[in-house]
């Protein structure tokens, strides 16, 4: 059982860890997201969206309804995500490639500098898979 010192001091804790306070640091960490680029919606750029849309037909499949097309739309967006998320992984692994690194300690280092980056694209590409499956199973369920 948890005592009264130890739950007060969670609730001070709790408090004192809920995020920025100023305008400034809300600012900042709104565009915490956008710096990769990922948090974007798909349907904002041109041609992710054809993409999606592209996949959206094929999954639902020719002459498909409405509805059927309705349901298919997040499984294709989902897909085009993570699509998107392995290719961002990619992109940051081949930079790290094309560098001049003499020896095993500068690849190290500059492995180690991008490890913030490549933890948040995996934390990017969990969403996506869980949006996948997710948007898999409401689909699934619908043809039943």
């Amino acid at each position: 059982m948890t005592t009264l010192r130890k739950l007060r001091a969670n609730q001070e804790n709790a408090r004192a860890s809920t995020g920025p306070k100023s305008a400034a640091g809300k600012a900042r960490a709104a565009g915490n997201a956008r710096r990769h680029g990922l948090a974007v919606p798909i349907w904002s750029d041109r041609a992710l969206a054809a993409n999606a849309d592209a996949l959206t037909h094929d999954i639902a499949g020719s002459g498909a309804s409405v509805q059927l097309l309705e349901l298919s739309r997040p499984v294709a967006e989902a897909q085009i995500e993570v699509i998107r998320v392995s290719q961002s992984r990619r992109d940051l692994f081949n930079a790290l490639l094309s560098k001049r690194l003499e020896g095993p300690e500068e690849f190290a280092q500059a492995l180690s500098d991008i490890a913030k980056q490549i933890d948040t694209i995996d934390r990017y590409e969990k969403r996506s898979l869980s949006r996948r499956k997710s948007a898999i199973r409401a689909f699934d369920n619908a043809l039943r």
